[in-house]
């Protein structure tokens, strides 16, 4: 009304604003706080390209992110709590490489896996009861009592869901193995590495992507909501001395987090497990090791957390 006083037409009230993701998303990052054990080692020829995110390394050492032997790291930042050694390597940041910082927050710490997963039935295409998986062969959500197994050759579809990977009372069981040739292909998906048994013993756990020479098609992608929203792999916090191994071929294609947040476990990556350019991965895990391979990791909104929502921070 105060308006029409001076004007024939209405007022339009406009606004702007420019919202994005915060600057320094990280997508590599151990979580080790060893005063001996890096929390991050690349060598032998190596290549970690996170071109688009940062690495960061909580472990405390004087030796927390070790590059060697003509390996390379590519990365936005890299942000190390103890510090960093470089024996003939090659690292290549736009914002350079900070030592003596504040540790980096674990976005998914305490997280748990349920127990009740135990009372479920073991599938018929557990490890411990089909052996290895040979064909084509679609699978469903459950516990998979020993793992599951997939054959050269053989071709695994899982439908949407949590795939619970229980080592029972065995050693280096409970894990998911793809041999050389075979394929595994999953949307909406999560790998839970786990145990329902009380032994010591039983929290071996280990994750086998791929052959020692060219390993098969992977090709996983996590959900978006749920518990478990974001996570592709998820290897139990009380796992003990746990290694999940990606090794053999350049087909392997994770979408998500893949999550070992157990002190004293190891992610490797070896033998040419490079992951596909491009993609969204993001690991996290207590110790990191790369050797002889190419790995590729993203800040792709599906992974940067428990939440199916980015974080957002106002630009403009």
């Amino acid at each position: 009304m105060f308006t029409s006083l001076f004007l024939k037409s209405p007022v339009v009230v406009q606004a702007r604003a420019v919202a994005g993701p915060p600057p320094g998303l990280v997508c590599v990052l151990a979580l080790n706080k060893s005063l001996i054990v890096p929390g991050i080692t690349a060598v032998a020829s190596a290549a970690v390209l996170a071109d688009q995110c940062n690495i960061a390394d909580n472990s405390p050492s004087p030796l927390a992110l070790t590059e060697a032997a003509f390996a390379s790291i590519t990365a936005q930042k890299v942000n190390v709590v103890g510090g960093y050694v470089d024996v003939l390597g090659s690292m290549t940041t736009t914002q350079g490489v900070h030592t003596g910082v504040a540790s980096t927050i674990d976005p998914f710490a305490g997280l748990s896996v349920p127990a009740s997963f135990s009372s479920l039935p073991c599938n018929p295409y557990s490890f411990s009861t089909y052996g290895k998986i040979t064909g084509t062969v679609p699978l469903s959500p459950g516990r998979y009592c020993g793992g599951i197994t997939v054959a050269a050759g053989a071709n695994v579809t899982l439908s949407a869901g949590t795939y619970y990977m229980d080592s029972l009372s065995a050693i280096l069981t409970g894990s998911l193995s793809v041999a050389s040739g075979g394929s595994l292909t999953g949307t909406g998906v999560t790998i839970v590495l786990t145990s329902s048994s009380s032994s010591l013993l039983s929290t071996l756990l280990k994750i086998d992507l791929g052959g020692l020479v060219s390993g098969g098609v992977i090709n996983l992608t996590a959900p978006t909501s749920g518990p478990f929203a974001n996570l592709v792999v998820f290897n139990d916090p009380n796992a003990i001395l746990s290694v999940l191994s990606f090794r053999g071929g350049t087909q392997n294609n994770f979408e998500g987090t893949i999550y070992s947040p157990a002190p004293g476990s190891l992610v490797t990556y070896l033998l040419d497990s490079g992951t596909k350019t491009g993609q969204c991965t993001r690991l996290i895990a207590d110790t990191i090791v790369f050797g002889l391979t190419g790995a590729s990791f993203s800040k792709c909104f599906q992974t940067l957390g428990p939440s199916a929502a980015a974080p957002a921070s106002l630009l403009e």
